[in-house]
């Protein structure tokens, strides 16, 4: 009884399909010859409709295996593996890849320990803690993916995303199987011809995973197709060029020099003719998609797809080459496998994909619909408003998939994260000398600095997700001149890079405050970091002003500016700002880089400490943001809490010669030292009077047992030319980049401690002076 009533409804079901297939193939007929020449000639073969459901599918297959009869039972078999196909193609491809899994692994673990024992090498390559632990990350990352597209599968109502999730989940599961036995150690460790270790069993899961990954790319605008893809033959080739670049790159272990070297050149040749067929498939796939989001989306995973497939032999040919060595390597391929994958998956689970499957889907149903003539309007609209109801609650749970596993990557990328900034606390403890104490205590300042980035997207994502929407802020005392030297520790690579002239601008001292001193940090390094890398390339220069306008007794009102002389904001752009995920100059943004979402955090930490945040711009001219932020005041009663040193005026006396080109660096350094009460002469050096201007600052350091000296690097080179000057050497100061110092130090011109790395900390240089001018008597007496 159940079979015959099952039997009766799937008849059912594929009558209404031949009826509603009638009535739309002239509709079908126009749509496929306008956007998909040649797909009838190109699929005679195939028999089911790609927008139609799980349950039509099965019910116009069942009605084609009796109105066939097939005789014999491997018939029967092709038509069950081609049904399952169709519903999801991985419960087709893991038994094949389980098969050829099992077989490498008997051969590996029998055959060739059998037979071929010199070939394996000692299992310390399997025991490094590095690569152990990107495994183990990558293992958990790709059990995430895994699990993500396993349910979207299962809970899939769209035949074709149904199949594009069932292949990403493919291809997750196999370097999910691949690298726990690689940690476990359950294959031997092979070596080639040079003895090198062997990745056979990576190189073994890309044979799988990458032409699985081309199928995905061509089946991505084929919606109202009735195959898979649009051309097996073209995939194929393209497929097949794949496998004889991995095959042509595993020979070539077993090649002696310089014969792999042909291979490789091989390999090559092959990779070019891969990307070359893979854009063929996008260029055809753009032409048939449905939208120009789909478009994009494909275009965007083309690019990605070329950008980390490259990767790859970039980590061979430096690891030949011997700029890394086997296990960094080894991390290095592993993590691009699985940005490669995750890549993919978000980009399935997300992606403006098969949105012609669900237009025909919805005109099916409206043509169905009909066919009640009393009711046809409103069962018809009540059916597309199902329909659309439907798309949105998907919509919405894929980008909450998204999210929540935004929020995991990124909570996996904090446990190595918390181990670099413990490892560095531990090496604070150690009693290092000045100099390298400050290299760690930069490095800590910016892994943590890192680990504020990491929190403030889950702070993100949870503030879009949350009701109230309202940003968490802590409160402790803290010093602005303490967060200024966080901060230069933060941006002085970049600083550095782009040749930026870095100031601060501080006129007054400021109190300890209470707040959070952790987001105003980050506050004022994504408005620094945009302003160094919107600055001009040459004669760049950033200014962050501070300023306090006390409130009552127990209040501020701090304002800090940052300027910079950049390309500025046109007007018409100005809306722009603040939005999320958007970029004023769209077309600079591969050259300049950045998310979007830096100044959006901003203001919502701003205004949740109760401030606020504007803009004055002049495009090609550059850019000020004004901050104003109200802050509570620390009495001054402990000693903990007083005002540093080097933030109050008149605290030292001496004098200084700065033997420097003009510019705006040295103006600030004779602002900054006559306002702690040192005597500054500025010697300005030019072409014209280079030695007369050097004779002059050993003059007035000799006449003067409180003089201290400030060269740059190349005026110190020329400074001590002459013998008679490097005594004079312990009162000289020498600022410059760090490869500078490394010179100066390495040829025993200064001390590492009397040199100091520009972009200046006032709190150094005070100490520096300080401790210059209280041994100075003593350094000049053992001098002579």
């Amino acid at each position: 009884m159940k079979g015959s009533s099952m039997e009766s409804s799937a008849s059912s079901r594929g009558g209404d399909d031949n009826s509603m297939r009638k009535r739309a193939q002239p509709l079908r007929s126009k749509s496929t010859a306008s956007v998909v020449p040649g797909v009838d000639q190109l699929h005679h073969t195939s028999t089911f409709d790609a927008s139609a459901s799980s349950e039509a599918i099965r019910s116009q297959f069942e009605l084609t295996e009796r109105e066939k009869a097939p005789k014999g039972i491997m018939h029967r078999v092709r038509q069950q593996i081609e049904l399952q196909f169709i519903l999801a193609p991985s419960t087709v491809m893991l038994p094949i890849w389980f098969v050829f899994f099992v077989s490498i692994y008997i051969l590996s673990n029998y055959t060739f320990k059998a037979y071929h024992v010199h070939i394996v090498i000692p299992e310390r390559v399997h025991a490094l803690p590095a690569t152990s632990l990107v495994e183990a990350i990558a293992i958990t990352l790709f059990g995430i993916n895994g699990c993500l597209q396993l349910s979207s599968t299962m809970f899939q109502r769209l035949p074709k995303k149904r199949q594009l999730n069932s292949l990403v989940l493919f291809i997750n599961f196999v370097p999910f199987v691949t690298n726990v036995c690689s940690l476990t150690k359950k294959f031997p460790s092979l070596q080639s011809m040079d003895g090198r270790p062997l990745e056979y069993l990576h190189i073994i899961q890309w044979c799988f995973t990458t032409p699985t990954m081309i199928i995905i790319v061509s089946a991505l605008g084929t919606s109202m197709l009735k195959s898979l893809v649009f051309s097996w033959r073209t995939t194929l080739t393209c497929i097949m060029w794949d496998e004889l670049m991995l095959l042509s790159g595993l020979i070539r272990y077993f090649m002696p020099m310089p014969y792999d070297l042909i291979f490789m050149a091989f390999s090559c040749i092959f990779y070019c003719l891969t990307l070359r067929s893979i854009h063929g498939i996008v260029v055809y796939a753009c032409k048939n998609a449905g939208t120009s989001f789909e478009v994009n989306s494909i275009k965007t995973l083309e690019k990605i797809t070329w950008v980390l497939w490259s990767t790859f032999p970039v980590i061979e040919i430096l690891e030949r080459a011997g700029y890394i060595t086997f296990a960094e390597g080894r991390v290095c391929r592993v993590l691009g496998d699985v940005f490669v994958k995750t890549v993919y998956s978000v980009s399935i689970l997300s992606g403006n994909f098969c949105l012609l499957d669900t237009i025909s889907e919805l005109r099916i149903a409206q043509m169905r619909e009909s066919q009640a003539v009393s009711e046809e309007s409103i069962n018809r609209t009540k059916k597309v408003n199902e329909a659309l109801k439907m798309q949105c609650l998907e919509a919405d749970s894929t980008a909450r998939m998204a999210k929540r596993f935004v929020a995991n990557l990124s909570h996996e990328l904090r446990t190595p994260l918390n181990s670099v900034i413990a490892f560095n606390s531990l090496l604070l403890e150690a009693g290092l000398e000045p100099i390298h104490e400050d290299y760690v205590k930069s490095s800590l300042t910016s892994a943590e600095a890192l680990l504020g980035i990491i929190g403030q997207v889950l702070d993100y994502s949870k503030l879009e997700d949350s009701v109230t929407k309202v940003v968490n802020v802590s409160s402790e005392p803290f010093h602005f001149s303490h967060v200024c030297d966080e901060l230069l520790d933060v941006v002085i690579a970049r600083v550095s890079h782009h040749k930026v002239t870095f100031l601060f601008d501080n006129p007054q001292p400021l109190p300890w405050m209470i707040g959070d001193k952790f987001r105003l940090r980050q506050c004022l390094i994504n408005l620094t970091d945009n302003a160094v890398k919107f600055s001009k390339e040459k004669d760049g220069v950033v200014i962050v002003a501070i300023e306090a306008q006390p409130m009552d007794d127990s209040k501020v009102m701090v304002q800090f500016e940052v300027t910079d002389n950049g390309i500025g904001i046109p007007d018409s752009k100005r809306d722009l700002i603040f939005q999320p995920f958007s970029q004023v100059y769209a077309d600079l943004s591969r050259k300049y880089g950045g998310t979007g979402l830096g100044l959006v955090i901003t203001k919502k930490i701003i205004e949740a400490m109760n401030g606020d945040i504007d803009f004055v711009s002049s495009e090609g001219k550059g850019t000020t943001f004004r901050t104003r932020i109200p802050f509570t005041v620390v009495p001054d009663i402990l000693p903990e809490y007083r005002i540093p040193k080097h933030c109050v005026g008149n605290t030292l006396s001496g004098s200084l010669a700065i033997g420097m080109p003009a510019s705006l660096f040295r103006d600030d350094v004779k602002k900054n030292a006559e306002r702690w009460g040192i005597k500054v002469t500025n010697h300005s050096i030019t072409n014209s009077n280079y030695d007369a201007m050097l004779d002059n600052v050993a003059s007035q350091m000799r006449s003067d047992p409180k003089c201290i000296a400030m060269l740059d690097y190349p005026t110190l080179i020329e400074f001590f030319d002459q013998p008679s000057r490097r005594a004079l050497s312990p009162s000289v100061i020498v600022v410059g980049s760090f490869e500078e110092q490394v010179l100066a130090v390495h040829n025993g011109q200064v001390e590492a401690q009397a040199f100091i790395l520009r972009p200046i900390k006032l709190s150094v240089l005070y100490t520096r002076l300080e401790n210059m001018l209280n041994q100075q008597q003593v350094t000049r007496g053992n001098g002579r």
